[in-house]
């Protein structure tokens, strides 16, 4: 940052893979929703990567799973299935 520089590896597919997965799993709209989403994904990642070697294998699968189910994401659901006033 200091020398307005961005080097290759911060533009790979798995770190931009990661923002679209925090913004999904959060949800988009809102300043709280991908947020959480980072800070879900973050430690789902470290949790799943102590206990086995295949976690990529998890995370496309919550990929796919919020995509088909959870439409505005996660937490947006949440909201709206239990906070209806």
């Amino acid at each position: 940052m200091l020398q307005n520089f961005v080097p290759l590896f911060s533009l790979g597919l798995d770190i931009s893979g990661d923002v679209v997965l925090m913004t999904l799993i959060g949800g988009m709209g809102t300043l709280y929703g991908p947020i959480m989403g980072a800070m879900g994904l973050v430690y789902l990642k470290d949790l799943l990567s102590s206990y086995t070697n295949i976690w990529p294998l998890f995370l496309g699968l919550l990929f796919v799973v919020s995509i088909l189910t959870f439409r505005k994401g996660v937490f947006k659901e949440l909201k709206e299935r239990f906070l209806k006033f």
